[in-house]
């Protein structure tokens, strides 16, 4: 899924949000052709986080529940991209009062993906941009990493280190747990 999208992102038109799309769909089709191919990984998906900086901005697209957290320099620690997940989509519709707080509770594998690459038509894409601030985190990380809290994470975030030692210290916390 990563060479796919890199290979994609280099051949699509040169706006950004296009550029993420294009690449998008460029790996969709590739995973799929696999999967198509090779009978072992028909039922197989990726999901994805993939970012673009440019000038002040921050362009991403996502599909699954991969992560894309922002840290502000006041320490506010912000999920930015949408989880494609089962318990995220009945999220909404309980906060637009279309499913009752009863059944909200009651949804069966809450983690299931609505949406990943592979051998099925995307149902949902992330591709949004915003302004970073000078001194901003950006952490990506899949899924696992949910093992923390945001607490956790934060705490971690704001150490202060180079980029692999904060990446070494979440992966040792994550063991940890």
């Amino acid at each position: 899924a990563v060479k796919a999208f890199a290979e994609g992102f280099l051949q699509a038109e040169p706006q950004i949000g296009e550029q993420l799309s294009q690449a998008l769909q460029h790996t969709q089709q590739r995973l799929s052709s696999h999967a198509q191919q090779y009978t072992e990984c028909y039922q197989m998906g990726a999901t994805l986080v993939a970012v673009v900086l440019h000038a002040s901005y921050l362009h991403w697209v996502s599909v699954g529940d991969s992560l894309l957290y922002r840290l502000s320099a006041q320490g506010e620690l912000v999920k930015l991209n949408q989880a494609h997940t089962l318990g995220e989509r009945f999220r909404r519709l309980y906060e637009a009062g279309t499913l009752s707080a009863q059944a909200y509770q009651q949804v069966e594998h809450p983690q299931a993906l609505t949406s990943a690459l592979g051998l099925q038509k995307l149902q949902e894409v992330d591709l949004n941009q915003l302004e970073l601030m000078a001194d901003d985190i950006l952490l990506l990380a899949s899924d696992g990493l949910l093992t923390l809290s945001q607490e956790e994470i934060r705490t971690i975030l704001t150490t202060k280190r180079p980029a692999q030692p904060l990446a070494d210290a979440l992966m040792a916390a994550v063991l940890a747990h």
